[in-house]
């Protein structure tokens, strides 16, 4: 087992010289990149700590690499350390407001492509940076951000999940604003908890009671989709069968699953809008059938 330890650390420190000549221009992007993979969180936050130049450079790998690659890399860091690299990459997002607001971008925060690492972590993990933000770096602002990359039966679990307590989730939510509204549209699983937490606040509270019917929508919307995705899970999609599954839905639930499938990859435009159209001509037949 020493030798192993001994290994690991002539390797990272070797890690460790292959970033920094990288970042001195001596080696091409591919050492550099395969450096960063194989480098100890510990190398990495002493090549941060060197300036913005080296912040730079772990931003610029955080681009380049492709999302599972960086997985096994950010899961090995501490919170510490992912924490304060992804504050600094915000405080660039933040500076660059104004700019972006002038060009009409509306790109948020999670999704620059930077963060695109966020969608390959566990809600396991996330939830740890998310215990982070709250408990350690007291950032409940900067922490409900990352509400938005957890699935729905994660941020429905948070409590459990994030390890908070009442005023800790009630700290979280209220850090949304106007967002806590939305939350258990995208989260519906949440909604009766939500309603428990605030009971105490007149304003919130009713609010959130006129939202029943639209949270079992979405509620509705999900399971049908959770449904129909797992029949096709494990082969080819079926036109005719997904067809006659989405045809005997209600016609806004059919969109919001359409909608589903084509932000998952699973339906492309163009497939989509056939389907659309094929689903629209059956009901106009079942309207004019005597």
């Amino acid at each position: 087992m020493p030798n192993e330890w001994s290994r690991e650390i002539r390797e990272s420190c070797i890690a460790g010289e292959k970033m920094q000549a990288f970042a001195e221009g001596k080696i091409g992007i591919n050492v550099g990149a395969s450096a960063f993979l194989q480098a100890h969180p510990l190398v990495l936050e002493e090549f941060i700590s060197k300036g913005p130049v080296y912040f730079e450079v772990l931003r610029y790998f955080l681009t380049l690499i492709e999302p599972q690659k960086i997985k096994e890399a950010i899961d090995s860091f501490g919170n510490k350390l992912l924490y304060k690299i992804i504050i600094y990459e915000y405080g660039i997002y933040k500076q660059t407001e104004d700019e972006r607001r002038s060009l009409r971008k509306t790109t948020s925060f999670l999704d620059l492509k930077s963060n695109a690492y966020w969608s390959s972590l566990s809600p396991k993990r996330i939830c740890s940076f998310i215990s982070y933000c709250l408990k350690e770096a007291k950032d409940p602002e900067f922490a409900s951000q990352f509400l938005t990359v957890l699935p729905s039966e994660a941020v429905s679990d948070l409590k459990n999940l994030a390890g908070l307590n009442i005023e800790e989730e009630k700290e979280l939510y209220l850090s949304l604003k106007d967002g806590i509204y939305e939350l258990p549209i995208q989260s519906p699983g949440i909604y009766r908890h939500i309603l428990q937490l605030f009971e105490d606040d007149p304003e919130i509270f009713l609010i959130l009671s006129t939202m029943e019917e639209l949270v079992l929508r979405k509620q509705q919307i999900i399971e049908s989709s959770h449904v129909i995705l797992e029949k096709y899970k494990s082969g080819k999609l079926n036109y005719q069968s997904l067809f006659g599954d989405l045809s005997v839905l209600e016609p806004e639930i059919t969109m919001e699953i359409l909608g589903i499938f084509e932000e998952k990859g699973i339906l492309g435009r163009s497939e989509k809008n056939l389907i659309k159209e094929l689903l629209s001509k059956h009901k106009n037949f079942k309207n004019h059938t005597p």
